[in-house]
């Protein structure tokens, strides 16, 4: 039995009365030849033409066979008649008049080099030297007596009664083509070739960055929503709000300050504990009146300026980690005692990024009414920091935010194994499952860098500007970069680049930040910062689709099967 493409005779053929010849033939190369033999049915194709524009074309059955080559067969369903003085080809079917049809033969011959054509003209295409072949079939009707044409021999002509040995006939047809000098097998790499050319099954693919952009729109919907969450806490002045990766926490966190400043005309203050993402809530409020956007090293700084106080610029890379950590709160603190209190009412995201320290110095700078108002939104998963603590809830209202409205369903599965957090439901789009590329060594590690970038830019569409590459510390950046870029894609390490570049950042620096895609790349333990924790919060940075470059323990983390540590 022959392999057929398609395994079956579709219904709309056999719904088809004219198209019944087709369908006995089918039947018989099915039966009748052996399973060596490939047959695509009804295939079709699209050729340019030699002058202008483009036609179509469609046989009725290509048969192939690894030894014998390639035979192509048109069908002539119906009596067949022609004359010869008017060169004109009928077809009667039963109890029917007759009517026009092409000439069978030049049908059959053009197709054949249509078919050579295609076959060639396709990467690794069909070698020179093949067998090709063509044949007529008149399943309804006999062949008349002695000579039919001179372009048409009996040994290429099959009528009805020979479909019972269509097996015989077929090889006869080949005998008759077969060149006696220089023939080439088709063989199993020219079947594929066939197969791929007329009967190839594909399924498009959606790249990542179409994918992104329908996402987006169902992410924009479900964080509108969300507003609603703040209507239900405006009695609360002192709240502490929790919640997974992706549930809001930011988005809510400007929103409240906004409303506090915009409608309450509250002298309020948003802020953080890391610069970035500072940069980015002062970019999402714009202009609101009584309203201050500052990250906690910058009010500390901001605070003992008014007071006196010399302070260092923030950004020299001189200063110590004792500095940011003591030094400045210190000058906060002190510098209260002179100027005094003024804020009435102070909105924390990342609170969980504060030490005890810090949270004391911060509410000194908070009014101290009763009608004050403080709330605190934070992950204590996300507590990365040695000295940090999540905010306690003492003498504060709680709320905990427990749907994931950022992230796709697959990386939320991975954040809801590193972090064992089972109260939070994804509500986003499903997604793609994340990738995770075995690289050991640095050197190694960087070029499959290059090659993730290379397809993700050029192969899925993805603007770099989506794109965030994290490590594990600033100090990995320039093992990476190199004269701004990463292989053949500009990169760059500032936040505030306007520029259609990819970020190269720390994961502790792009805390409270989010990108479409998010590379883990050189991630490592460091002094500072607890190292499981710190990769829950790389990869909760990703909304769409998530990358991790590493050794095999880094990726296996990731995969659920190895045991936490600690740096």
């Amino acid at each position: 039995m022959a392999r057929m493409y398609p395994d079956h005779i579709p219904q709309a053929v056999r719904d088809n009365p004219a198209l019944d010849a087709e369908a006995t033939v089918y039947e018989s190369l099915r039966d009748g030849l052996s399973d060596e033999w490939m047959v695509c049915a009804w295939a079709s194709w699209v050729h340019k033409k030699r002058d202008a524009g483009a036609a179509q074309g469609e046989a009725d059955f290509i048969l192939a066979h690894p030894e014998h080559g390639i035979v192509v067969l048109e069908v002539k369903g119906g009596i067949i008649a022609y004359d010869a003085n008017s060169f004109a080809w009928t077809s009667t079917s039963m109890g029917e008049t007759s009517h026009p049809i092409q000439d069978p033969i030049q049908q059959a011959s053009r197709n054949r080099h249509h078919i050579e054509r295609k076959l060639r003209e396709v990467p690794n295409g069909l070698a020179q030297g093949v067998g090709f072949g063509y044949a007529v079939v008149f399943p309804d009707c006999a062949l008349p007596d002695g000579v039919v044409r001179a372009d048409a021999p009996r040994d290429i002509l099959l009528p009805y009664g020979d479909l019972s040995r269509i097996g015989e006939r077929i090889a006869e047809v080949v005998a008759y083509w077969r060149r006696s000098d220089g023939r080439v097998a088709l063989g199993a790499d020219g079947i594929a070739c066939v197969t791929r050319v007329f009967a190839n099954s594909f399924q498009m693919r959606m790249p990542l960055g179409r994918a992104i952009a329908a996402d987006a729109r169902r992410v924009i919907e479900l964080t509108e929503r969300q507003f609603g969450v703040l209507d239900g806490l405006a009695r609360n002045r002192r709240m502490v709000v929790t919640g997974g990766a992706g549930t809001g926490k930011t988005l809510l966190a400007v929103e409240k300050a906004t409303r506090l400043a915009r409608d309450h005309g509250f002298r309020t203050l948003l802020t953080c504990f890391n610069r970035p993402l500072a940069d980015h809530l002062r970019a999402s409020v714009g202009e609101v009146a009584g309203l201050d956007v500052l990250n906690f090293h910058e009010l500390c700084a901001d605070v003992a300026r008014a007071a006196g106080h010399e302070v260092p610029d923030l950004a020299d890379p001189s200063l110590s980690n004792g500095f940011f950590r003591e030094t400045l709160p210190g000058l906060l603190v002190d510098a209260m005692t002179t100027i005094g209190r003024r804020y009435e009412a102070i909105v924390v995201d990342e609170g969980q990024d504060f030490s005890p320290t810090d949270r004391a110095a911060l509410e000194l700078v908070l009014e101290d009414r009763d009608d004050t108002v403080l709330y605190v939104f934070q992950d204590e998963t996300h507590a990365i920091y040695r000295d940090a603590r999540p905010w306690p809830e003492r003498g504060m209202a709680s709320f905990e935010l427990t749907e994931n409205r950022r992230n796709t369903r697959a990386i939320h599965e991975v954040l809801a194994r590193l972090s064992g957090d089972t109260r939070t439901r994804p509500l986003g789009p499903e997604g793609r499952s994340p990738e995770y590329v075995l690289a050991e060594r640095p050197a190694e590690q960087g070029r499959e860098l290059s090659r993730v970038l290379h397809r993700l830019i050029r192969e899925e569409s993805v603007p770099p500007s989506a794109i965030a590459v994290l490590v594990s510390s600033r100090r990995a950046v320039p093992d990476l970069v190199a004269n701004g870029r990463i292989g053949a894609f500009g990169v760059t390490t500032r936040h505030d680049d306007e520029r259609d570049l990819v970020l190269v950042e720390s994961v502790t620096r792009f805390k409270g930040l989010e990108r479409d895609v998010i590379v883990l790349v050189r991630i490592e333990p460091v002094d500072y910062c607890a190292f499981d924790p710190m990769l829950y919060v790389g990869a909760s940075r990703a909304r769409a689709q998530l990358v991790v470059i590493g050794a095999p323990e880094l990726i296996s983390r990731f995969q659920g099967d190895a045991k936490p540590v600690t740096a």
